[in-house]
């Protein structure tokens, strides 16, 4: 889709118009004294969106264009893309609307769920790629509440603000991912108030809903930041959230018993509902923002060999391409083996992210053996249970990968 599908229509940014009727007319350059002071605006304002175009490159394309490009990198996790795209993609197209003098939409805030290696942090990563806008990603876990020890609420903007190189328009219409938010539920605690829930969700609510903040940086600079443009995601496990969706559904099935019939896939097949969340310790007043519940599943061991096997930032695909090109050794590697590793980092319970570790551990001891033959060709096997040969023209080694 071309810019020029949403620009065309677009006549002129408010108040130019009245700007330029407004000039005197020796005012106007040399070359268009023969201008109209309206033909004068119309030009003028066609020049602004263009270069308006320019700051939102990212909506020349269509949403489906960016998912597939994510996809690439985030494997498991399509449907889960595509409505995390499709709220930036809407959030921009309401920013570059605004910037162009129409009325926009209220942007959207998405809660993002979804187990430890699933693929959340790497998705945002990529939205920072595609759509050329600042990401400041926070842990939940440092953030406290006004008056306590701590990160705060604006310093979570000054990093939006630091990280587009101190241009504000651009940090305003940037992102925020706030991970591990699931830490911050409301907890009773033997003092009382809660400064790591319930006041730190208060304090939030001041970036999801436009607000001016003022910003004292830490060079003394003092900036006002409008937070009414930005994409606020709120990411985390949210670990014991499917049995409170679980206890609802049983709640509305008919007759005694059907509960404990429903298995883990037909609960999660179950979107979560506000009430869920306001039930695991968020405020009702924050849970009330949040228009978007975007889920991550939980990877299976086809989605391991997936993203081993074809992800676009695989460590395997890495390690091999090293071995092959850049030490000369030919690779024979037995598919068991594969599917152990990928059995393997499943069930450490951390998703893809352990696969690195467990792939730099595998390949470890057979390159510390090629470095000794550098210049060599040599060829590697790999059996079942991990053994390898590694045979060059005068030497062969015989080993066992690590775990």
């Amino acid at each position: 889709m071309e810019m020029s599908c949403f620009c065309d229509s677009f006549i002129v940014k408010k108040g130019i118009r009245n700007i330029i009727l407004g000039s005197n007319k020796k005012d106007i350059d040399a070359d268009s004294k023969e201008m109209s002071a309206e033909e004068a605006a119309m030009v003028f304002a066609d020049f602004e969106i263009e270069m308006l175009k320019k700051d939102y490159e990212c909506l020349s394309s269509t949403p489906q264009e960016i998912v597939e490009r994510i996809c690439q990198e985030v494997l498991g996790q399509e449907e889960a893309i595509q409505k995390l795209v499709h709220v930036v993609y809407y959030n921009q197209m309401s920013n570059f609307l605004e910037d162009i003098g129409e009325s926009a939409p209220k942007r959207i805030n998405v809660l993002l769920v979804g187990p430890t290696g699933s693929g959340k942090t790497s998705s945002i990563n990529a939205l920072k790629k595609y759509f050329e806008v600042p990401v400041a990603k926070y842990n939940a876990d440092a953030i406290t509440s006004a008056g306590y020890i701590g990160q705060k609420v604006e310093d979570i903007l000054i990093r939006l603000f630091e990280e587009s190189k101190r241009n504000l328009a651009l940090a305003e219409r940037g992102i925020i991912f706030i991970d591990e938010f699931d830490k911050k539920a409301e907890q009773i605690t033997s003092a009382g108030k809660d400064i790591n829930g319930k006041a730190v969700q208060e304090e939030l609510l001041k970036i999801l809903e436009p607000n001016t903040i003022d910003l004292k940086l830490h060079d003394n600079t003092k900036v006002q930041f409008y937070t009414g443009r930005l994409t606020v995601i709120l990411g985390g496990a949210f670990v014991g959230l499917d049995d409170i969706r679980k206890k609802r559904l049983c709640k509305t099935a008919l007759g005694f018993g059907r509960a404990n019939e429903m298995s883990e896939e037909e609960v999660q097949k179950h979107k979560f509902v506000p009430q869920d969340f306001i039930k695991y310790g968020f405020i009702p007043e924050l849970v009330g923002r949040i228009v978007m519940i975007d889920e991550f599943r939980k990877l299976e061991l086809e989605d391991i060999m997936r993203i081993m096997l074809d992800g676009k930032n695989s460590p395997y695909r890495e390690k091999t391409h090293f071995i092959t090109n850049a030490l000369n050794v030919e690779l024979q590697i037995s598919m068991k083996f594969l599917e152990k590793i990928a059995e393997e980092t499943l069930n450490t319970g951390t998703g893809a992210r352990s696969l690195e570790a467990k792939i730099t551990n595998v390949f470890y001891p057979i390159i510390q053996e090629i470095f000794e033959h550098k210049e060599d060709y040599g060829i590697c096997l790999i059996d079942e249970s991990g053994a390898y040969e590694l045979i060059f023209e005068d030497v062969t080694y015989y080993g066992e990968t690590e775990d």
